[in-house]
């Protein structure tokens, strides 16, 4: 008598966990510091970049673009001001922050159940990030790139600093659209648009650069959906058996698409857009809170979460009837006179959620903070 391997005994993964990284597991924004660190007013750069891909992708809703993750839109910029392999290691390791609670977060849930990180940033950075953690290396996807195979000549590099000089002149407006229903661009965003559409297209059209970026996968948002979904296939566990944590943009459609199915999809110190796709919000400056949340789901089921949520304050928590009760009183030692604030996203206070979120963020990232 034949048996399908460990199935028929019945040990098989119930649940399942990704979760993307900047604004989660580590507090920078790699990718912004990296342009702040190489390009010439790099920064702004990259805010205005990430307001491309935000304008283009929710409000205009294109979906044909070539250049929709801001890592392919920035990895030329970086060769034309002299980036190297080593270069981009050593700044990982000078200035990776890792968010408080992160190592505990990484030795419990992946023990719990199969644990992923989805990011759109450099393999670089991920590797520094296992290093630290003791995360598996296979169980991340990111941005696989060489900056020392990729070439580009002189004459390509000054055009490239040209763009890179007019990018950095553009303006960003304070202004948000209601995804897929705005009538017009603010001046300041069509000129985004407009400027642009242009330099992308004579990078990536008319370099040599460009050409070899061509056949090189750069994870950002359609990457993520795509690879949860063959997760999905591989490990045989339903969308409603999965928790994903987003922090930003490049995660709407994953969280939108796990929320849709029942399962639980996280914000975690998100931009609208992630709360938009989400069913629970959380701000925290500590990761530890996933721990819990995460045992309920597993254990008891996302109306399991959804209660404990209800219930979410301090007298509550010291009774709830939690599956771990240590995590729970973990949390309650580490926040003694106020928690963290955890909601659930429904259609009422959606609104609401944004605002407090974004401020949230705002306080968060007031050192350093990208537009988002």
């Amino acid at each position: 008598m034949e048996y399908d391997s460990i199935d028929d005994f019945g040990f098989v993964d119930e649940k399942q966990i990704a979760l993307s990284c900047s604004g989660i597991l580590t507090r920078n924004n790699f990718i912004r510091a990296l342009c702040g660190r190489f390009i010439r007013n790099g920064e702004h750069i990259f805010d205005v970049l990430s307001r491309y891909e935000y304008i283009t992708t929710y409000v205009l809703m294109r979906n044909d673009t070539e250049t929709e993750s801001v890592m392919k839109m920035i990895f030329p910029l970086l060769k034309a001001y002299g980036a190297t392999d080593s270069m981009v290691y050593s700044f990982v390791k000078d200035t990776l922050t890792i968010t408080p609670g992160v190592l505990n977060v990484v030795q419990y849930i992946r023990y719990l159940m199969p644990t992923y990180v989805m990011t759109r940033s450099l393999v670089h950075y991920v590797m520094r990030f296992c290093e630290c953690t003791g995360f598996q290396f296979d169980n991340v996807f990111c941005t696989h790139i060489d900056f020392d195979v990729s070439s580009i000549n002189k004459q390509e590099g000054r055009h490239i600093r040209e763009i890179a000089s007019r990018i950095s002149t553009l303006r960003i407006p304070k202004v948000s659209y209601i995804m897929s229903k705005a009538r017009y661009l603010d001046a300041d965003d069509a000129a985004i648009v407009l400027e642009l559409d242009k330099d992308l297209r004579d990078i990536f059209s008319d370099m040599s650069i460009g050409s070899e970026l061509k056949d090189i996968e750069f994870f950002g948002s359609s990457e993520k959906i795509r690879q949860l979904l063959e997760i999905r296939r591989r490990n045989r566990i339903d969308l409603d058996s999965t928790i994903y944590v987003g922090s930003d943009a490049s995660d709407y459609q994953t969280l939108d698409l796990v929320r849709a199915s029942d399962g639980l999809a996280i914000s975690f110190n998100g931009s609208e857009y992630s709360i938009r796709g989400s069913n629970v919000m959380i701000l925290s400056n500590d990761v530890s809170i996933l721990n819990l949340l995460a045992s309920e789901f597993y254990n008891e089921g996302i109306e399991r979460v959804y209660d404990l949520i209800d219930n979410w304050n301090l007298e509550k928590l010291r009774i709830y009837p939690c599956f771990d009760r240590n995590l729970a009183n973990v949390i309650l030692r580490a926040y003694p006179k106020k928690l963290p604030v955890v909601r659930r996203i429904t259609r009422s206070n959606i609104d609401e959620c944004i605002i407090q979120g974004e401020d949230y963020s705002r306080k968060m990232k007031k050192l350093s903070c990208p537009w988002v």
